[in-house]
């Protein structure tokens, strides 16, 4: 539980997410060492607060700092599929949608945000690849949405 409690030494917390999507998806699909995670929006107090494109409803800032709650999102989801996150071996990659008008080109600034968060959790562990777009738009109007890709420790037989 070492990640558990970093995370409230910094005084941040896994969000409770809503049940299950209303869709056919799932969160978290484990395939071997594998979890894909579905892409994560920036949950936090019970909502979506981060809402429209960035630079122009929203500053950089402030959406880099929203990326850090879909770290969050997608550890909750993560520990939900594997029920510890120290079964951790290797943040592997993620990608990263940011809400943004026409020519926006700092979405790689605001993903910095979840990666930030993700290496100061696991260290090296936690340093991974990294795609960052912008899109149109994205679902419920939210900011940035992101995907993660991590390695765990094998099932025990």
């Amino acid at each position: 539980m070492e990640i558990e409690k970093k995370i409230a030494e910094l005084g941040l917390e896994l969000p409770v997410l809503p049940e299950k999507p209303g869709t056919r998806r799932v969160r978290a699909v484990r395939t071997g060492n594998l979890v894909h995670l579905a892409g994560h929006g920036p949950f936090h107090e019970g909502g979506y607060p981060f809402k429209g494109p960035v630079g122009v409803t929203i500053g950089v800032a402030e959406a880099r700092a929203a990326t850090r709650y879909n770290a969050l999102a997608l550890l909750s989801s993560l520990r939900q599929e594997i029920g510890d996150l120290d079964d951790v071996v290797r943040i592997v990659k993620i990608n990263a949608y940011v809400y943004g008008e026409p020519g926006f080109n700092k979405p790689s600034v605001v993903a910095e945000g979840c990666s930030d968060l993700l290496i100061d959790l696991y260290g090296e562990r936690g340093r991974h690849a990294r795609s960052a777009v912008t899109v149109a738009a994205l679902t419920l109007d939210i900011c940035c949405e992101t995907e993660m890709i991590v390695e765990v420790r094998p099932l025990q037989s």
